[in-house]
C-alpha cells in the first residue's frame, strides 16, 4: 500500500512540473509571433548561406556594395525613439517585412542588425525562406556597431506644447 502511495504522490509532483513547465511558454516564441513565418526552428542550420559578420565587415559591406537595404529589426516603436543605422528601414509591423522587401532583386545585398543579435537571426531565416541570397547580420547588434564607433542617426523626440 505504501508503495502504491509513494508512486501516486511521485507521478502527481512529476506530472505538476511538467504540466508547469508547458505552461512557460519560451520567449522565442514571442518573438517569432512578430514575424511572418511562424516555424523559426534552427537558425544555425543557415550560417552557411549568410554571413554572420562583425561590425567592421558589415560597416564595409554597406560602403562598398552599389545597392543595399538595410532592416532594423527592432520594434518599431524602439526604432523610432532610439538611435539607428543610416539607411536603415523599420519593421513597422507583422506583414511588414513580406511588404517592404517584395521588390526587391533577390541578389541584392540586404544588411540586417537589432540591438543584440536577438531578433535580427529571424528575420535574416525569413528572407533566406524568400529566396534572397545576399543576407549579413551584424553580429553583437547595434551594440557591436557603435562599441567600435560607427556612427548613428539620433532620432529627435517631438516635443509636444501643452497650453
Amino acid at each position: 500500500m505504501k508503495y502504491y502511495l509513494s508512486l501516486i504522490v511521485f507521478i502527481c509532483c512529476f506530472g505538476c512540473h511538467s504540466n508547469q513547465n508547458n505552461q512557460d511558454k519560451p520567449k522565442l516564441e514571442k518573438e517569432i509571433a512578430n514575424f511572418e513565418d511562424h516555424d523559426m526552428g534552427d537558425y544555425s542550420q543557415y550560417r552557411d548561406i549568410t554571413g554572420l559578420v562583425d561590425a567592421k565587415e558589415f560597416h564595409r559591406l554597406i560602403e562598398e556594395t552599389d545597392s543595399t537595404f538595410i532592416i532594423d529589426a527592432r520594434p518599431y516603436d524602439v526604432y523610432e525613439t532610439s538611435p539607428h543605422i543610416k539607411g536603415a528601414h523599420p519593421i513597422k509591423a507583422e506583414g511588414h517585412l513580406k511588404y517592404m522587401t517584395k521588390d526587391l532583386d533577390k541578389k541584392q545585398y540586404i544588411m540586417v542588425y537589432c540591438e543584440r543579435e536577438v531578433k535580427s537571426p529571424y528575420v535574416v531565416k525569413y528572407l533566406i525562406r524568400a529566396g534572397f541570397e545576399n543576407v549579413y547580420e551584424l553580429k553583437g547588434g547595434l551594440n557591436a556597431w557603435q562599441a567600435v564607433g560607427y556612427k548613428v542617426v539620433a532620432k529627435k523626440l517631438k516635443r509636444q506644447f501643452l497650453g
